[in-house]
């Protein structure tokens, strides 16, 4: 599991957001699932599969709560 999630929280104030988390060895993809609302009704935003343990993203629904979680793939797993 990845860990060194960034940004850990608080208010973000930019028109985007780089998400990451320290590399994995032996990781070979990286899936980023972002998720937008709160208060037990969160929905799927957007997911990112790629090579990198970093992701860009634009937030579009502005005044609102996101959260994200990483996974690591190794060996296809």
């Amino acid at each position: 599991m990845p860990s060194g999630l960034s940004p850990a929280g608080g208010l973000q104030t930019s028109g985007s957001v780089t998400l990451s988390c320290l590399g994995v060895f032996s990781a070979s993809v990286y899936e980023f699932a972002i998720e937008y609302g709160g208060e037990g009704a969160w929905k799927t935003y957007v997911n990112y599969t790629g090579t990198a343990p970093t992701r860009t993203y634009w937030p579009a629904v502005h005044a609102t709560s996101y959260r994200f979680k990483v996974r690591a793939q190794v060996g296809g797993a």
